[in-house]
């Protein structure tokens, strides 16, 4: 088993040194809160035509916390990749709980204009070049650290206006993951100054973020640790260990 988790790892590493290459892919992180697991989140990359991929994130309590509140929510981006940045077509929310927070966005580029609904409401929104959705900007990160993009910013549709996320590269550092010690491309998110958002992602696994912090001053800390990951050239799950 350890002879075959070095061989997939070496070809993964492999890869992320290459020009980025949309590939396959499952991960699942625990979602934490106050040091109490709460929920999981199961990520996935699928190809569902000539180059076009549908990125979805899947979301649901857990634990002691699913006792209380039987909740999920479900994100999907469908987009295709032109010129190493991703084309938005639509992007889906669902929450099982929130039923009035459900909703589309279908992005129409040859009138660049942006057709959002949410629960009984409408509204239309003017995009800018390159325009994402605020789930596919996860995904599109990852291409850009793999591409050696040094000015990583994006315009992102959020609610019904477009805002700005920067990522400012901090010093590269080593963590431990589920998969062992992994070396992380650190990057401080920049969107408002009552949201901070931390990303490790790592080279070894096409800068796949295995954790990610977030710190609102509404909903305080919560953390994604990366749990397993299967894919196309990796495929091995590891119960975390502890530290030394």
């Amino acid at each position: 088993m350890f002879k075959i988790f070095i061989l997939c790892l070496s070809l993964v590493t492999s890869l992320a040194h290459a020009a980025f290459k949309a590939e396959p892919f499952k991960a699942v992180y625990s979602l934490s809160k106050a040091g109490m697991t709460v929920g999981e989140t199961t990520v996935t990359l699928s190809k569902t035509g000539n180059n076009e991929y549908l990125y979805t994130s899947s979301s649901k309590t857990t634990g002691v916390a699913a006792m209380f509140i039987d909740d999920a929510v479900i994100e999907q981006s469908r987009f295709t990749i032109k010129n190493n940045a991703i084309h938005m077509l639509e992007y889906h929310y669902t929450h099982s709980g929130k039923p009035h927070k459900n909703r589309k966005l279908i992005f129409d580029w040859k009138n660049n204009i942006a057709s959002e609904q949410v629960a009984e409401q409408k509204w239309k929104l003017k995009l800018q070049e390159n325009a994402i959705d605020k789930h596919a900007y996860r995904y599109a990160l990852m291409m850009d650290i793999t591409n050696n993009k040094n000015n990583i910013q994006y315009s992102v549709t959020d609610d019904d206006k477009l805002a700005t996320y920067k990522f400012i590269k901090q010093k590269p550092v080593e963590i431990h993951t589920a998969l062992g010690e992994l070396k992380t491309h650190r990057l401080k998110m920049e969107r408002d100054k009552k949201t901070t958002i931390l990303f490790w992602c790592a080279p070894e696994l096409g800068n796949l973020p295995v954790r990610v912090e977030k710190d609102s001053t509404k909903n305080g800390k919560l953390t994604l640790k990366l749990l397993s990951v299967n894919g196309q050239y990796f495929s091995a799950k590891y119960q975390e260990v502890l530290p030394k």
